[in-house]
């Protein structure tokens, strides 16, 4: 029996603009513009507008069509967010799928995670599965089974990168409009089994299976088993290992 079945629990409902405390809900539904004080933990979470907690979330299902501000931290098994995320804290999530943008005062863990925009942390993301299409900034590291970036809108940026499966392509939309060479990512270290890269700058790539796409600058590429190369990337070194 799970915590959430053991707790005596209400329902919360904002409607037009308007205020409530946190505490042990039911189900919490903000339609217009709401404000939470303190911590909540809920069942479901619905927003259609916008809505701020003040303190803490945590929720079995969340919904968002707007913008949602968790100022401490965020605990969610499975959320959907039309708009955008801003955690002012750390969020565990087992399942998110965004449209829009989600941004992390600190680190992210999660199950599996797609941004459709931008994903933004302060400091390290691990994900058991990631997809972004967009752009992704983390101060520090990425790390993950399997790692999917499609670049499409700008610069990307993260520390360093370490995944079973990492693949770093220019999105669809990024080739139709002809913005490749503004789409890129910048990291310090590389480090999977198989590794595709295009548009990344990075100091050191070290993998097993490692293909060194276009738009690419690399300083030290290290691989146990197969490395190809596009003839307009730039590898200073390549060393099999």
């Amino acid at each position: 029996m799970t915590v959430y079945e053991t707790e005596a629990r209400q329902d919360v409902s904002i409607m037009g603009s308007g205020t409530s405390n946190g505490g042990i809900l039911g189900k919490l539904r903000v339609n217009g513009d709401g404000r939470i004080y303190g911590d909540a933990d809920c069942l479901i979470f619905r927003c259609n507008g916008s809505a701020e907690v003040e303190g803490s979330l945590r929720s079995r299902e969340t919904r968002v069509n707007g913008q949602l501000n968790v100022n401490d931290n965020l605990e969610a098994e499975q959320m959907k967010i039309n708009g955008g995320l801003k955690v002012g804290g750390s969020a565990h999530i087992g399942h998110i799928h965004v449209n829009g943008d989600l941004s992390l005062g600190n680190t992210l863990s999660s199950v599996k995670l797609t941004v459709n925009g931008t994903l933004e942390a302060r400091d390290e993301i691990g994900v058991e599965n990631l997809t972004v299409r967009g752009k992704i900034k983390a101060g520090g590291a990425l790390y993950g089974r399997e790692i999917n970036i499609k670049l499409h809108g700008g610069s990307s940026q993260v520390s360093r990168m370490t995944g079973e499966s990492i693949s770093v392509s220019i999105s669809r939309l990024a080739r139709v409009i002809g913005s490749l060479r503004f789409s890129s990512l910048k990291t310090g270290h590389i480090e999977g089994d198989d590794i595709f890269l295009e548009n990344t700058i990075a100091d050191t790539v070290r993998g097993r299976r490692v293909t060194i796409g276009r738009g690419c600058v690399i300083g030290l590429v290290e691989y146990s088993e197969e490395l190809r190369t596009d003839r307009s990337a730039e590898i200073l070194n390549a060393e099999r290992i």
